[in-house]
């Protein structure tokens, strides 16, 4: 199965858990072990709670996940597998935070960034911070 697309320099594809687990095998399952060691060793996201020891009305509350993966393809040769946990978020409580938007680059600031960079010809790169959005501050009401 072909997922890169030769019209670009790079591509990212979102494969199911399953999928990638039948077609990569061990690089898919270390992608997703990767991804959850950083939330729950290296950046303390999370917290493993065993399923016995909540109540009913804990089951009911916990928001729902999906792990996603991304196959990175460069110059049309596979680089890496990505995997990212992510979470239903509109069921969760709204009262709780008072700002629950996401702690990302808006997409016209990034283009129009990008446009400057063009014209001017500007020398760019990019960075990558691992789980940046772990780090980000959430305002909880007190």
């Amino acid at each position: 199965m072909k997922h890169y697309d030769e019209a670009f320099d790079w591509n990212l594809v979102n494969l199911s858990v399953n999928t990638t687990l039948r077609d990569f095998g061990e690089v898919a399952q270390k992608a997703c072990e990767d991804e959850l060691k950083q939330l729950f060793r290296e950046k303390k996201a999370l917290v493993p709670v065993k399923w016995e020891s909540l109540n009913p009305k804990q089951k009911k509350q916990i928001v729902k996940t999906h792990m996603f993966l991304k196959e990175k393809f460069e110059d049309g040769s596979f680089v890496k597998l990505k995997a990212r946990l992510v979470a239903g978020g509109r069921t969760q409580d709204r009262s709780f935070y008072s700002h629950y938007s996401s702690p990302t680059a808006k997409m016209r600031s990034v283009t129009t960034y990008l446009k400057l960079a063009a014209v001017k010809k500007w020398d760019c790169m990019k960075v990558d911070i691992s789980g940046a959005f772990l780090c980000a501050k959430i305002d909880e009401h007190k």
